[in-house]
């Protein structure tokens, strides 16, 4: 290697020198970042501990090679300080330390089955200035981007987190299982979220805290209007006792004039929640809620189950009216006399007369007679 000269040789050393500061100052301001801080105060597991035993090495790699940086320097800047104008030998030894590997930093044993008869004994490693900046330039990188990784997912739960506990600790009411379970993935394995695992569990808690607010805002307000709500309940009682013998009477007459399969059974919820409700002798909000809420969904039930019957009537007077219009079709066309077609509009007369009427195959019926009125009216045409 050429020699260098003492501009070369001092121009080199003010460069590295610069280059060694600022990788000082950054591994220092590293040492602040808030990924590094977590992972240090919360031991990572799963996902984070495994990029964490690469990360760290890598970061105690980084502080090693800084070291071995600064010592080639130590020796590069003692060797310049012996004279103002370096004489051709330290100026061979400048280089030397500036520009190759001087620092000696492991030697390893070669075994006995990996040498030659006449090779040497053990492996040693030497490192430069040059070798050991483009590595901590590569490894860098990587430390960051685990760190900043780490602090974005820690700091998104606390973002997303921050208005559900706001709304908690003005209420006095503790969280659900649910915070704990998430901060507890945030604390040791932040890097086995990701922005939509946050997103989806921050809204199911938001939305659990939202009905436990307003269960708790129910109970007071049942408290404090008592009577009010006892009286509000025995109507909600009278309801659901008209609106069940209304569903009963309208599913036995659908069950008399339309065949269709058995409806879902239903117990008389009634004489039960009027009785529970009768028995509440002294203020007790949650059981009253409880029991409004029962009352809500057999008085739901009741209602459906009237919809479901009345749907099948209206179905078979739907289908009624369909054929009468096709009938109307087919005599406008000149058909109403045509003994297919009347012979068809007999049958599906026929199954609509029956009680109980089976619409499905009524229905078939009137698509037959459709059916032949679109065939019979492309012949005429």
């Amino acid at each position: 290697m050429r020699v260098l000269t003492t501009d070369e040789i001092d121009r080199e050393l003010e460069s590295r020198t610069k280059e060694v500061v600022a990788i000082s100052a950054t591994l220092i301001e590293l040492e602040d970042h808030p990924g590094l801080e977590h992972v240090r105060l919360y031991p990572p597991t799963g996902v984070t501990a495994q990029r964490w035993a690469v990360i760290e090495n890598s970061l105690a790699q980084l502080w090693v090679d800084l070291g071995r940086m600064t010592s080639i320097l130590d020796s590069a800047r003692t060797v310049r300080a012996r004279r103002s104008k370096p004489d051709d030998d330290d100026r061979s030894e400048l280089t030397k330390l500036l520009r190759e590997r001087p620092l000696e930093v492991s030697r390893q044993p070669i075994p006995l089955a990996q040498r030659q008869i006449s090779g040497l004994g053990e492996a040693v490693e030497y490192v430069g200035l040059a070798d050991t900046a483009e590595r901590m330039h590569a490894s860098y990188p990587a430390v960051v981007e685990f760190l900043d990784a780490v602090d974005r997912i820690n700091s998104l739960v606390a973002e997303k987190l921050g208005p559900t506990r706001k709304r908690l600790d003005e209420a006095g009411a503790a969280g659900p299982e649910e915070i704990a379970e998430l901060l507890q993935i945030s604390a040791t394995d932040p890097l086995s979220l990701t922005t939509r695992d946050i997103e989806e569990r921050i809204t199911a808690i938001a939305d659990s805290v939202e009905r436990r607010s307003a269960e708790l805002a129910e109970l007071a307000a049942i408290q404090s209007n008592w009577l009010d709500t006892l009286a509000t309940a025995a109507q909600s009682l009278d309801t659901l006792r008209d609106a069940s013998a209304r569903a009963a009477q309208i599913r036995m007459h659908a069950g008399q004039i339309v065949l269709a399969g058995p409806f879902p059974e239903r117990d008389e919820a009634e004489p039960g929640l009027r009785a529970e409700l009768q028995s509440i002798t002294s203020p007790d909000p949650k059981a009253l809620l409880s029991l409004r809420q029962r009352i809500e969904a057999a008085l739901r039930a009741a209602r459906e189950e009237e919809q479901l019957a009345q749907g099948l009537l209206d179905r078979r007077s739907e289908l009624k009216g369909r054929l009468t219009a096709y009938q109307a079709k087919a005599a406008r066309l000149g058909l109403g006399e045509d003994r297919d077609l009347l012979a068809c509009n007999r049958i599906a007369r026929g199954l609509l007369s029956r009680q109980p009427c089976d619409l499905r195959a009524v229905t078939r019926a009137i698509s037959d007679y459709q059916q032949m009125l679109v065939d019979k009216r492309g012949r005429t045409e």
